[in-house]
């Protein structure tokens, strides 16, 4: 996975985190 893709993903799967989490 290229950097950009991998960033995407991370905050992708972070910002759902950290809504369910919130």
């Amino acid at each position: 996975p290229t950097r950009i893709e991998t960033s995407h993903d991370f905050d992708e799967r972070f910002s759902i985190t950290n809504e369910g989490q919130e």
